[in-house]
């Protein structure tokens, strides 16, 4: 490619329609791989951007818990356990509802489930700016705060929209950024007076104070977080575990990638996009050899090796693949925020996801490009006349 003749790049640009239909095939196989690693991570980013959003160094939950939901709570005795063991500074109780929490849209009386938090707002649980800023007016009663990411079938979200909550009244007093997810089409925050009104235990009928959904803890900066976790998990009992923030956002990912089908079908769609472009690129290649079988001819008669070939098939064949991955990120950027639009999903253009793309790019067309020369490298120069 950097040599005094540059073989592969004249050759590639030796016909400027071939080329430019060539980066279209190279360009739509990249775009495949963008959007099923899109989908696929969009699974998991939407699964546990919740988890990011709480301002915790470790959590407490149900050791049966793989995922934010269901529900499975466990007593807050708990919480007071581990504000006893060193390291511990601080414990906040955070109350979750799902199926019995219900959202009336006003603007078609239709209901619809949220899911709902209850925490005590002069704790700093979320590490939302909105929501710190309205703590005191979370206080006040049948108060609560929307998620303005959540899907549009539930109506108006605005300051000052008056709507139902499972049959009564709430007054919305400001709006958050979380964003649904595969399971959650909207979220709503209130406070654990509020939300102890709203919502009783399913068994007694009656508000439960004790059964938390989740404990999060903070620890000392200047003790090691390993240590304080294992010092937590031998003083409290089996029915709960303690996890680092990564390691609660492994657990979510670890559960959808591995008892959901959801993963599994987006993985698959990487490797289906990944076959289409070997496809695609060795079609590309095979013909454009096959084309070029008197000149590839020559130059094996006149003293050039199957090595130097092979060379210049690879050069093209990286270029393609870099020429086409340019595209072909463009296009998908474009969907991505179509898609995040339209359905609340995350679709993060993270550069290691770019990066990993980029190397399956270069890959896919490197490999075909191998199986396209093997004609030429294994033919005497007299036949391919």
């Amino acid at each position: 490619m950097f040599q005094k003749t540059p073989l592969a790049w004249s050759e590639l640009l030796h016909n400027k329609a071939r080329l430019a239909s060539s980066l279209m095939g190279i360009a739509f196989a990249v775009f495949l791989m963008f959007m099923q690693i899109g989908f696929m991570n969009g699974v998991y980013d939407s699964q546990t951007n919740v988890i990011g959003k709480l301002n915790a160094d470790l959590f407490v939950m149900n050791q049966l818990k793989e995922d934010l939901l269901p529900i499975q709570p466990f007593s807050r005795t708990r919480l007071v356990q581990a504000l006893a063991t060193e390291g511990v500074v601080d414990a906040y109780p955070l109350y979750l509802a799902e199926y019995g929490s219900t959202w009336k849209n006003f603007d078609n009386d239709k209901t619809h489930i949220v899911v709902t938090f209850g925490f005590r707002p002069s704790d700093p649980v979320f590490l939302m700016p909105e929501v710190l800023a309205h703590a005191k007016e979370l206080e006040m009663p049948d108060t609560a705060m929307f998620d303005a990411r959540s899907r549009d079938m539930f109506g108006r979200i605005e300051q000052g929209t008056i709507a139902e909550l499972s049959g009564r009244r709430v007054d919305l007093i400001g709006t958050f950024d979380i964003g649904a997810n595969f399971r959650v089409d909207g979220h709503l925050l209130m406070s654990e007076t509020n939300f102890l009104r709203f919502f009783s235990n399913p068994m007694t009928g009656e508000p439960d104070p004790n059964q938390i959904e989740l404990g999060l803890l903070k620890a000392d900066p200047n003790l090691d977080l390993t240590e304080i976790k294992q010092s937590l998990t031998s003083r409290l009992p089996d029915d709960v575990i303690v996890l680092t923030k990564p390691e609660f956002v492994e657990r979510i990912r670890s559960y959808w990638a591995t008892f959901t089908p959801v993963g599994k079908i987006f993985g698959l769609g990487v490797v289906i996009g990944f076959v289409i472009g070997v496809t695609v690129c060795y079609q590309i290649l095979f013909n454009d050899i096959a084309e070029n079988a008197p000149q590839f001819a020559t130059l094996k008669a006149i003293g050039y090796t199957n090595r130097y070939l092979l060379k210049v098939v690879m050069q093209k064949a990286v270029l393609l693949a870099i020429l086409g991955f340019l595209p072909g990120l463009v296009l998908s950027a474009l969907l991505y925020n179509a898609v995040e639009g339209w359905t609340g999903i995350l679709m993060d253009l993270k550069p290691d996801r770019v990066f990993t793309v980029l190397v399956l790019s270069i890959f896919m067309c490197v490999f075909a490009g191998m199986l396209a020369v093997r004609k030429v490298v294994q033919t005497d120069p007299a036949e391919l006349y």
